[in-house]
């Protein structure tokens, strides 16, 4: 049995154990070593206990057997000329790897979904690495659409020195939400 509840602010090295997990199996063959070094508890624990603290967003994680196995970082959207305004965000998702394909996953996006949805969002955005195929097939699974002409650089990892392209996938939460035609944008090249 999936129990999902809010994270509570001290459990910022359970989320840093699930993301290293996590990150561990599915960027491995994605990413250079120069960020997989960063995949440890040690390293993540510091990022967690910080992120679990800022206002904006809010956390949920989910547990199996009384034990956190993933976890969904959820908020405002990214601002950027493909943001109208009125959109929340998945910032983060991430399911230990051992409790792949048990639903985790899809309940922690269906919690957030719905909490976006009470916020007063009309829909929601997330990004995800071009090259991680799993991930965008969960998502279009769950029935997420991938925009079109919306890939990119990511951000975080253009800081380290790192090209990595993601793509956007959105998620209508009310009836007549906006259409992927208000999301223009050009593919960005090297």
């Amino acid at each position: 049995m999936i129990t999902i509840r809010k994270a509570a602010g001290d459990e910022g090295v359970v989320l840093a154990d699930v993301y290293v997990k996590a990150a561990r199996s599915a960027y491995q063959a994605l990413m250079p070593p120069v960020i997989t070094c960063d995949f440890t508890v040690e390293y993540q624990q510091t990022y967690w206990v910080k992120r679990l603290s800022q206002l904006a967003y809010e956390h949920f994680v989910a547990e199996v057997g009384g034990e956190v196995r993933g976890f969904v970082r959820i908020g405002p959207a990214t601002t950027g000329p493909n943001n109208p305004g009125n959109l929340g965000e998945v910032h983060l998702l991430f399911v230990d790897p051992a409790a792949s394909r048990q639903g985790v996953g899809k309940a922690l996006l269906k919690t957030a979904e719905q909490w976006l949805a009470e916020a007063g969002y009309q829909g929601a955005v997330l990004w995800v690495f071009s090259a991680n195929l799993a991930a965008r097939q969960f998502y279009e699974h769950v029935g997420w659409k991938p925009v079109p002409r919306t890939e990119r650089w990511s951000p975080n990892l253009l800081d380290k020195g790192v090209r990595v392209r993601d793509c956007q996938y959105w998620q209508s939460l009310r009836d007549g939400a906006i259409s992927t035609t208000r999301y223009p944008s050009k593919l960005i090249t090297p």
